[in-house]
């Protein structure tokens, strides 16, 4: 098995991976699939603090079997569309 190069998915593929990823991750990888959902917030202008608490009750709710269409709709790109009172006006400088 070579080392295959594949083109980078959308940012937020990198959030929702496809269903054959693990179902449970490293620490680490828990890490960068967090850090890589903020990286969306900011990309989409989204405030992370209203997002996360939608986004957990939701999948709270689902008893641990949310449907393809939940989570779709949970990722930033779609979440901000059904949410535009979240979008933050000025993105902080850091």
């Amino acid at each position: 098995m070579g080392d295959q190069h594949q083109p980078r998915p959308p940012a937020d593929a990198a959030v929702f991976p496809p269903s054959a990823s693990p179902p449970f991750a490293s620490p680490p990888a828990r890490a960068q699939r967090l850090s890589a959902l903020l990286a969306c917030c900011k990309i989409h202008r989204i405030n992370p603090e209203p997002y996360l608490s939608s986004i957990l009750e939701q999948l709270v709710a689902a008893d641990g079997n949310p449907s393809e269409q939940l989570l779709e709709s949970l990722s930033p790109k779609a979440w901000i569309e059904s949410n535009p009172e979240a979008r933050v006006k000025e993105l902080p400088t850091s």
